[in-house]
């Protein structure tokens, strides 16, 4: 049985003499548990043995938290339903650790910023704390911002400022930029002779007029624009104040970015335009690398502030790889030479021009291959040895040139070459989807990292040029996924996640008049899997035509067994609609109503299941109606096992089984179900009693019958 387990019989039959009834003795089932983990030096350690009953958790041991960089994250797989022996393994990762900075910011308000920094990685403190307070100036963080190995907590340190005798002497032509990375511009062609410089950038201000004695003017023109700018990861984000244009109808604000390459941005921004942006924030997407000033110059044509900042930001940056990634082999082969991978290494890219490779369309890389800078590759990690990315920034008349095949599936791993950031295109026909190595899933993505590679999916062969050519845009607010298609009536995002961290949100039910979308070829190394399920098809965005009834199935699985959940996002605005949401997992129905996820046992072998949006109740063996009709016809040699399968069977796997009464199954016989009428063949048993099962992804029949 399910938990009881076979211990022997309950008399001696060896020598029987008359009749004799013998019954088995069973007990519950109990089942060892080992718990194991590898230390720093690769030596595997068994830290527990448990024996536990059917059903029963298994109580994990004391392993070592940390091991050099490494920190304990969780146990896998799950031991909270033991149903047979198990072998749980720690799992362990690079550590990460949350820093904290308490401040007061330039605007005189108590902040608070969150860091989480790879362990021995470097951490920026925040750009906005206050630079001065009274005759106190910003000396820095009471603490080390470098090689950080431990959670902390930092705090600003301030130090009596530093006036010199020159500056004393020309305080009345001289500016200090403000806490805010704000300044009060000076008098007519004078100067600044002093900067206020802190985590590596600094900032000044110097005005010019035609006209003498403006200085109450020039100050006036400035303190309206009020320009802010600071270093957001790879962009920089500028504050305009939208009043500017009212100051004169020919204000106009000239925004230059100089880098150690030149001049890395040019460009004029109108008043008018300043004025639609209604305080908004412009994004320079990527910044570059190295030391470079952000220069504003506000103009009314006759009189005119310049406001100056400078950054620094490092030129090397290193990848340490625990998980798969997708990359330019450019990282690591930058001359184009032989071994310029390890052995141990697991490089895999993708061919869209031929449907048979080493693992479906991914062919092993080899250094016969023809190296192509462009092309993405899987890359998996060789004894945590991390690469050396070194970021420049590349000439302005550079581009990116990838050549996108349609002949199959459409998708193209393709690669950024290059050590900097680049703006992906939008361009009907062309989507793009990255890895995330963290939670081994796909996200959408518009931007592109150095030496990154990325999914992009064509609907024909094309060429696609990228410009290195650096434009400010106006940062627009982020939409919900309620919000995110306006051609769908409502879309219901499914998501699948482990107690790892491992995902698979991008899933999306709708209906409407959008299209559906594809699914990404099967990411590299541990993870989960979710997919919408249409035949043969796979899709992360499945639309339907609106009615009253509507049903997706879906498959879920994983590398390795484990405990996974279903969530579903989007929920609250598909209920606002009348509609209800049933999920089946397995053969159970669930009503989803909130959003606590269901639980779902993982494996390598795919779990059906479905979804149900429908405006009235939906019985518990509505799904039994997609299977009916099960029937089972004798020859003289050979049974024929039909049935009828609803459409939305078709495609699914099917499986017969016939078991004798004793449980032993004598034969199975396997196959595909088509939508309608289906007959399975099977060779007929020798005389007796049966019982005839059919399985059709997660429905099933069963019937007894006389063989004759």
């Amino acid at each position: 049985a399910d938990d009881l387990c076979f211990i022997g019989w309950n008399t001696d039959f060896s020598e029987v003499k008359g009749d004799l009834e013998v019954k088995a003795n069973t007990k519950k089932c109990a089942y060892t548990v080992r718990f194991m983990y590898t230390d720093n030096k690769g030596v595997p350690h068994i830290e527990k043995t448990e024996t536990v009953e059917h059903g029963e958790s298994a109580t994990a041991p004391d392993v070592p938290k940390k091991m050099d960089d490494l920190c304990f994250i969780s146990w896998n797989p799950s031991f909270s339903n033991v149903t047979g022996k198990l072998d749980v393994t720690a799992k362990y990762d690079i550590c990460k650790y949350t820093v904290t900075f308490v401040y007061v910011d330039a605007d005189g308000v108590n902040a608070e910023k969150v860091e989480t920094v790879v362990h021995g990685n470097d951490v920026t403190g925040p750009d906005d704390v206050a630079k001065k307070k009274g005759d106190l100036c910003f000396a820095g963080w009471k603490g080390e911002l470098t090689n950080v190995t431990s959670d902390m907590t930092l705090e600003p340190e301030y130090k009596l400022c530093a006036v010199s005798s020159s500056s004393v002497a020309q305080s009345s032509s001289s500016v200090v930029a403000s806490s805010s990375s704000e300044a009060t511009p000076a008098s007519s062609n004078a100067e600044s002779s002093s900067s206020v410089k802190a985590n590596s950038s600094s900032a000044t201000v110097q005005s010019s007029s035609s006209k003498a004695g403006s200085s109450s003017s020039q100050k006036s023109l400035y303190e309206i624009a009020a320009p802010k700018v600071k270093q957001d990861g790879s962009a920089l984000r500028m504050v305009l104040d939208d009043s500017t244009a009212k100051i004169s109808d020919k204000v106009d604000c000239h925004i230059q970015v100089v880098s150690d390459a030149g001049v890395y941005l040019d460009t004029v921004v109108a008043g008018k335009v300043i004025d639609k942006a209604k305080n908004g924030t412009w994004r320079l997407d990527p910044a570059p690398a190295g030391e470079y000033s952000v220069n504003f110059t506000f103009t009314d044509g006759e009189e005119s502030v310049t406001y100056k900042k400078i950054f620094s930001t490092p030129k090397q940056k290193n990848l340490v790889m625990h998980s798969w990634q997708t990359l330019s082999m450019y990282a690591f082969c930058q001359n184009g030479t032989d071994n310029c991978v390890s052995d141990k290494a697991s490089v895999y890219w993708w061919d869209e021009t031929n449907p048979v490779g080493d693992y479906w369309q991914y062919r092993k890389y080899s250094v016969k291959d023809k190296f192509d800078s462009t092309r993405g590759y899987w890359y998996g990690p060789v004894d945590n040895e991390p690469l050396v990315m070194n970021l420049k920034t590349p000439d302005s008349n550079a581009e990116i040139v990838w050549k996108l095949q349609n002949k199959y599936s459409g998708w193209n791993l393709v690669a950024n070459p290059y050590g900097w950031y680049v703006k992906l295109p939008q361009q009907d026909g062309v989507r793009f989807a990255k890895w995330d190595s963290d939670a081994s899933e796909y996200v959408p993505t518009d931007t592109l990292g150095p030496y990154e590679a990325v999914w992009v999916q064509t609907d024909k062969s094309r060429t696609l040029r990228i410009p290195l050519k650096a434009v400010i845009v106006l940062e627009d607010e982020k939409k919900s996924l309620s919000k995110s298609a306006a051609s769908d009536d409502w879309n219901l995002r499914v998501v699948l996640s482990d107690n790892n961290g491992k995902r698979d949100s991008w899933n999306e039910l709708a209906v409407g008049s959008a299209k559906s979308l594809s699914e990404p070829p099967a990411g590299m190394g541990d993870r989960v899997n979710l997919s919408i399920v249409e035949g043969k098809k796979r899709f992360a965005k499945s639309v339907k035509q609106n009615s009253d009834n509507l049903e997706w199935n879906l498959e879920a699985s994983a590398t390795t067994p484990r405990a996974g959940r279903l969530s579903f996002v989007g929920l609250e605005r598909v209920l606002a609609k009348g509609l209800r949401v049933y999920a089946t997992v397995g053969d159970e129905m669930f009503e989803v109503t909130n959003d606590k996820p269901l639980d779902v046992q993982l494996s390598s072998k795919a779990k059906n299941v479905s979804v149900r949006v429908s405006k009235g109740a939906v019985t518990a063996n509505i799904a039994k109606n997609w299977l009916s009709g099960f029937r089972v016809n004798q020859t003289s040699n050979v049974l024929n096992v039909g049935f009828e399968a609803a459409s939305e069977l078709a495609g699914a796997n099917v499986k017969v089984s016939i078991v004798g009464v004793d449980g032993r199954v004598v034969a199975t016989n396997r196959g595909v179900a088509n939508a309608g009428s289906n007959v399975v063949s099977m060779k007929k048993p020798k005389l007796g009693v049966y019982f005839v099962r059919v399985r059709v992804g997660s429905q099933s029949a069963s019937k007894r019958i006389m063989v004759r």
